[in-house]
């Protein structure tokens, strides 16, 4: 994790010195070389060069480029003659040309929380051990933890004199104890069991799923909410087509990421929220937000089984039903739940 991520960060500086796309100064030809440093140079996924561009075009065009003229640009610069991470040598010195822009730029260029703030910890990468750690603890399969650490979104780190897993996705990280202490947070005056790293950026986390595709999405309240969501998906027989989103917190909304809400009109949304009332004024305010971009939503398909506060509840219950018998889909455990948390499962992607 903590390769892609420096990778990223690396990527982003490198493009925020490059010259601006201004129409009928060879704007097309500036976005397509910030395309080529993005594929070719750091060789980062369709994914992860969209994201990137995306903010790139924010700040850089005048005018903006459209998402899919963005991902004609992006397709063109995957193929583009050049070395694949050419700028990722360990004696690569190449930087971006520095250059006077001919008018004066649209926005002054912010600086990025994560510039002002305490450097992150070194993140390691986790073992299969560490990953057997998260899945008792999370009481989920070891398979759903697997997902998102193949996918790049989980490593770990000692972090306030604890040995934690991080999950993050770009500019957002969030960590807690692999023993499921507590971590100090507001300056030391409360405790939790998920703190957010100085300086984390972002609404939602699994975006990269999201964005690659157009599948439809469980969206889930919660970081680690992701994990439990990718569990829920394998165990549903009907769920094999859907991805999954979290939101990192109950007050994160589609305003603060316009590309994934642009990237979900006309797609299948249900959302899962949690028990109480902020989970539904949370549901509500998202749903709002996904409807008027023209995405098809629903908020809780099916209200959540008795005792269950949320999806991880429902997650959790049925894997205890689980045997070593069981294939990766865990069909075992689930038709040796409880009828309730069964159709539950069944019902929700329906």
């Amino acid at each position: 994790m903590e390769f892609r991520w420096k990778v990223k960060e690396r990527a982003r500086t490198y493009i925020s010195r490059m010259e601006d796309s201004v129409q009928g100064e060879g704007g097309s030809a500036a976005m397509f070389k910030v395309a080529v440093v993005l594929m070719r140079g750091f060789s980062l996924s369709e994914a992860e060069g969209m994201e990137l561009l995306a903010e790139w075009n924010e700040t850089h065009a005048r005018p903006r480029w459209s998402p899919t003229e963005m991902r004609h640009k992006i397709a063109d610069g995957a193929k583009a003659d050049r070395p694949e991470g050419y700028l990722l040598r360990a004696n690569s010195h190449e930087q971006a040309p520095s250059y006077k822009p001919k008018t004066p730029p649209r926005v002054e260029p912010r600086r990025s929380a994560r510039e002002r703030t305490p450097t992150w910890p070194a993140f390691s990468p986790l073992t299969d051990d560490d990953r057997d750690r998260i899945a008792i603890l999370r009481k989920v399969p070891a398979a759903a933890v697997e997902v998102v650490r193949r996918a790049g979104l989980l490593g770990k780190a000692h972090y306030e004199g604890h040995d934690c897993f991080i999950m993050g996705e770009g500019k957002f990280a969030q960590a807690r104890r692999f023993d499921g202490g507590l971590l100090p947070v507001q300056g030391g005056r409360q405790q939790s069991k998920a703190k957010n790293l100085p300086g984390s950026e972002g609404a939602f986390i699994g975006r990269k799923w999201a964005v690659g595709s157009k599948c439809p999405v469980l969206l889930v309240e919660g970081v680690i909410g992701l994990v439990e969501a990718i569990a829920a998906l394998m165990m549903a027989r009907d769920a094999l087509d859907w991805t999954c989103l979290a939101a990192v917190s109950a007050s994160s909304r589609f305003a603060r990421d316009p590309y994934l809400l642009h990237a979900l009109a006309g797609r299948r949304v249900h959302i899962v929220p949690d028990a109480g009332t902020t989970g539904w004024e949370s549901a509500g305010a998202w749903l709002n937000e996904l409807e008027k971009a023209g995405a098809h939503v629903q908020v809780e398909p099916v209200p959540l089984p008795v005792a269950c506060k949320d999806l991880g509840d429902v997650v959790s219950r049925v894997y205890q039903n689980a045997s070593p018998d069981d294939d990766i889909h865990f069909q075992g455990c689930v038709q040796r739940a409880p009828d309730d948390l069964r159709e539950y499962l069944k019902d929700i992607f329906s």
